[in-house]
C-alpha cells in the first residue's frame, strides 16, 4: 500500500533542495571517510570474532580444563619439582598448541595473538619443554603489550630457572618483583615470589627462602596465600632446626585466612615441635584438643600417629604398638595406614626382634600410600631383614645337616615325620570342600610355615659343613654389628664362627671386630689383648695397621708386607704385556700367601688378564669363581659377582642351546633315517611281489611236469 502525500509547500521544497545540494557537494568526502572507517572497523571486529570462536575459544577452554585439574591435585604451591602429567593432560595441551599455532599462522593481526602466545608458553612449560616455553614468552615480551609486559617477564624468569640459568633467572624475577610493587600488579608479584621461594627451598638455600617469605608477607594483601606462606616459613625453619622460629611461624598462620588443611597442619606441626622440645605434656594436650574438635575428624588418623610417637618416646612400647595397630587396621587404605605399618615394623624388628612379622609390615608400607620417605626406608629395612632371614635359614640347614652326619637316627626320624606330614596333608586335601564364595587372603604373609622340609642326606663331610657354618656366622655377626645394631649378638656369632672353624680365613677381621666390641663395653684389657694378637701374628694382613693404631704402635710399613714385592713384579710383567709370566707370578702369590689381601687381588688380576687381554672368558670365569668362593667378602669378589652371575647364566643358556640343537639334530637324523627306511621298503615291495610271483609260477610248472611224469 502506497501512502499518497499532498502537494508540498514551495518554501519547504526550496529548503529541501538546498540541504540536498549541501550533502552532495560540500560533505561528500566526509561521508566517504566515515563509511570507509566503519567498514574497516567492522572487518577487524569480524576478524577477531572468527578468530575467537573458530580457534582461540577452544584453545582457552582446553587450557582452563588443564589448569583446573592441576590446581585440584596441587597439595603444595611451593613444590618446585617437575610434576608428572597424565596422558589426558598431555593430549589436551597438544590440542591447545595445535589451535594456537593456527592463530600464529593465519591471524597475526588479531587482538587474540598475544593471548595465544601466553597460553602456548604456559602449555610448553607444563609439559616441561622449557626452551620452547622461553621462546614464546620472549616473543610475547617483544610485542610490548602492556597487558603482558610484566607477567611475561615473570615467566621468562621461571623458564630460566628450569633451564638451570639460576643467577639470570633470580635476577629476572627480582626485577619483576620491583616493577610489580610499583605498578601494584598482584598477579605478577605473587607468581614471582612463589617461584623464588619454591626454587630456593628446593635448592636447600633455606635462609634465602626464609628472607623471601618474610618480604612477601610484608607486601601481600592476599590472606589465604599469606597463610600458606607462613606455613612454608615454619617448614623452612624446621629444616634449619630453628624450632622456636618454626613454632612462631605456624602460630602466625591463624592471623590470616588459612584453608582448612593449612589450619590443621599448622596446629599439628606446633604439637610436633612441643614433642621435639621435650614438652610432651603440652604436645599431648594440643593433640587431644585436635582430637576433640569434630571438624578435624578427617585428620584424626594423623593426630593418632603423633600420640603413638609420644607413647614410644616415653618408653610405652606396648601402648605405642597398640595405637599403631589400630591406625593400621582403621586407615589401611590411607597414607596414615602406611606410616603406621612402618612404625609397627620398626617396633617388631628393633624392640621385639620379631623379624618375620616385621618383614610383612615393611612390605605393607612399600605398597601403601605412605610418603616416599617411609616407603624408601621400609625398602631398606626389608633388604636387611631378608639378609638376616636368609642367613638364619642357612644356619638351620647346616645345623640339621651336621646332626644327620653325626646321628643316623635323627635322619630316619625326620624322614618318617615328613612322610606322615605328607600323608596327613593329602588326606586333608581330599576332605576339603570348595567354598561357594572365594575368601580374600591377606596379601602379606607374616608367619612362616611350620610344615617340615623333606630331609636330605648331606653329600659333604662334617668339617665342610662346619666351615660353611663358620662363614655364615661371620656374615651374620657383621650384619648384627653394622646394620641391626645388636653388638651382643654380633659378639656371640663372631665367637661361634671361630669355634666352628678355628682356621677361618677371616680370623684377623673377626678378632679385630671382637676387640671393638670389648672396647665399646669398656673392657680395654680384652680389647688390647686381641689387638696385640693381631699385631704379632698377622703382619701380612691389612688389618694389622688398624690394630697398630688402636695400640699406638708403629704401623707395619707396606714394603715389609711379604706379598707386595711379588705383586709388584707380577705387575711389571703385566705392564710389559708378558701376560703368561704375570699370571704365573700372580698365581704363586695366591698359593704362598693365601691369608694376605694380595691373594684376592692376585686372583682378580689373573681373571682380568684372561678376560680383557687374552679373551679367554672360560678361564676368566674359572678364576673369578675361585675368587668368589675363597674371598667372597673382599672388595674384589664384590666387583665380579654380577659379572660371574651373568657369565653363569650365559653359559647355562649356551649349554641349553647346544643340548636343544643336538636333540634337534638327533631328531632330524632319526627322521631322515626313518624316511630312507620307508623309501627302501617302498622300493622293495614291488620287487618282492614279482619275486613271489616267479616262485609261484615255478612251483606250478614243476607240479605240471611231475604230473606228466606220473601219467606216463
Amino acid at each position: 500500500m502506497q501512502l499518497e502525500l499532498g502537494p508540498m509547500n514551495p518554501e519547504l521544497k526550496l529548503y529541501r533542495n538546498q540541504i540536498g545540494d549541501m550533502i552532495t557537494k560540500k560533505n561528500i568526502k566526509i561521508t566517504v571517510a566515515i563509511i570507509s572507517t566503519l567498514f574497516l572497523v567492522s572487518c577487524g571486529i569480524w576478524g577477531d570474532f572468527t578468530t575467537y570462536f573458530n580457534r582461540y575459544y577452544n584453545a582457552e577452554k582446553l587450557f582452563e580444563e588443564v589448569q583446573t585439574e592441576l590446581n585440584k591435585n596441587q597439595k603444595n604451591i611451593f613444590n618446585y619439582q617437575d610434576k608428572k602429567i597424565t596422558s589426558q593432560i598431555k593430549s589436551k595441551l597438544k590440542k591447545v598448541v595445535e589451535k594456537t599455532s593456527k592463530i600464529f599462522q593465519f591471524n597475526k593481526e588479531s587482538s587474540y595473538f598475544p593471548d595465544a602466545l601466553f597460553i602456548t608458553g604456559k602449555a610448553f612449560y607444563i609439559q616441561q619443554e622449557y626452551s620452547k616455553a622461553l621462546r614464546k614468552f620472549q616473543e610475547l615480551a617483544a610485542l610490548n603489550n602492556e597487558d603482558y609486559n610484566l607477567i611475561s617477564l615473570v615467566w621468562i624468569g621461571k623458564c630460566q630457572l628450569k633451564l638451570r640459568d639460576f643467577d639470570t633467572g633470580l635476577n629476572t624475577l627480582d626485577k619483576a618483583i620491583e616493577i610489580a610493587k610499583k605498578e601494584e600488579d598482584d598477579e605478577a608479584l605473587q607468581e614471582a615470589f612463589i617461584s623464588e621461594i619454591s626454587f630456593l627451598s628446593y635448592r636447600e638455600k633455606y635462609a634465602d627462602a626464609i628472607n623471601k617469605c618474610n618480604l612477601f608477607l610484608k607486601v601481600s594483601d592476599d590472606d589465604e596465600l599469606n597463610a600458606k606462606t607462613a606455613y612454608q616459613l615454619g617448614q623452612l625453619n624446621l629444616k634449619m632446626d630453628n624450632l622456636e622460629q618454626a613454632a612462631k611461624a605456624f602460630t602466625q598462620v591463624d592471623n590470616y585466612s588459612p584453608d582448612f588443611t593449612t589450619e590443621f597442619n599448622s596446629k599439628l606441626e606446633i604439637a610436633k615441635i612441643y614433642k621435639k622440645l621435650g614438652k610432651t605434656g603440652k604436645s599431648l594436650e594440643l593433640l587431644k584438643q585436635l582430637k576433640n574438635a569434630n571438624r578435624y575428624k578427617d585428620y584424626w588418623d594423623f593426630v593418632d600417629l603423633e600420640i603413638g610417637q609420644i607413647y614410644y618416646n616415653k618408653g610405652n612400647i606396648k601402648d605405642a604398638l597398640s595405637e599403631y595397630l589400630r591406625i593400621d587396621t582403621t586407615y589401611s587404605k590411607k597414607e596414615s595406614g602406611g606410616i603406621a605399618s612402618y612404625f609397627i615394623g620398626n617396633i617388631l624388628a628393633n624392640d621385639y626382634h620379631d623379624y618375620d612379622s616385621a618383614l610383612g609390615y615393611f612390605q605393607k608400607t612399600i605398597s601403601s600410600k605412605a610418603p616416599f620417605e617411609y616407603r624408601n626406608n621400609a625398602s631398606n629395612e626389608l633388604v636387611v631383614i631378608k639378609k638376616y632371614l636368609k642367613m638364619n635359614s642357612k644356619l638351620d640347614k647346616y645345623y640339621t645337616q651336621l646332626i644327620y652326619l653325626t646321628n643316623e637316627d635323627a635322619f630316619m626320624q625326620d624322614s618318617i615325620a615328613y612322610e606322615e606330614s605328607v600323608k596327613k596333608d593329602t588326606l586333608n586335601n581330599k576332605k576339603k570342600i570348595k567354598p561357594k564364595e572365594s575368601i580374600k587372603k591377606p596379601k602379606v604373609k607374616f608367619v612362616k610355615s611350620n610344615k617340615p622340609a623333606k630331609p636330605i642326606r648331606p653329600k659333604i663331610s662334617a668339617d665342610s659343613v662346619l666351615s660353611l657354618m663358620s662363614n655364615t656366622e661371620f656374615d651374620l655377626a657383621n650384619l648384627f654389628l653394622t646394620e641391626l645394631n645388636l653388638p651382643d649378638s654380633a659378639s656371640y656369632y663372631y665367637s661361634k664362627s671361630l669355634e666352628d672353624n678355628p682356621n677361618n680365613p677371616d680370623k684377623p677381621q673377626i678378632l679385630f671386630a671382637m676387640g671393638g666390641y670389648f672396647l665399646n663395653k669398656g673392657d680395654t684389657l680384652k680389647a688390647d689383648s686381641l689387638y696385640e694378637y693381631i699385631y704379632d701374628n698377622y703382619k701380612g694382613n691389612e688389618i694389622v695397621n688398624q690394630a697398630a693404631k688402636k695400640l699406638n704402635l708403629p704401623e707395619i710399613a707396606k714394603e715389609t708386607v711379604p706379598a707386595e714385592k711379588s705383586y709388584l713384579k707380577a705387575e711389571s710383567s703385566f705392564l710389559d704385556s708378558n701376560y703368561e709370566d704375570a699370571i704365573s707370578k700372580l698365581y704363586n702369590i695366591y698359593r704362598k700367601y693365601p691369608k694376605s689381601t694380595y691373594a684376592a687381588k692376585s686372583l682378580y688380576a689373573i681373571g682380568y688378564i684372561y678376560e680383557n687381554k687374552l679373551s679367554k672368558m672360560d678361564s676368566a670365569a674359572a678364576v673369578y669363581d675361585s675368587l668368589n668362593k675363597h674371598f667372597r667378602n673382599s672388595d674384589y669378589a664384590k666387583k665380579i659377582k654380577a659379572k660371574l652371575l651373568f657369565y653363569r647364566k650365559e653359559q647355562k643358556a649356551r649349554e641349553d642351546s647346544i643340548k636343544a640343537a643336538l636333540k634337534a639334530s638327533q631328531d632330524s637324523v632319526k627322521a631322515s633315517l626313518k624316511t630312507v627306511q620307508d623309501s627302501v621298503k617302498q622300493l622293495h615291495r614291488p620287487a618282492l611281489k614279482d619275486s613271489l610271483k616267479v616262485k609261484e609260477d615255478l612251483k606250478i610248472e614243476k607240479h605240471k611236469n611231475l604230473k606228466k611224469q606220473l601219467e606216463k
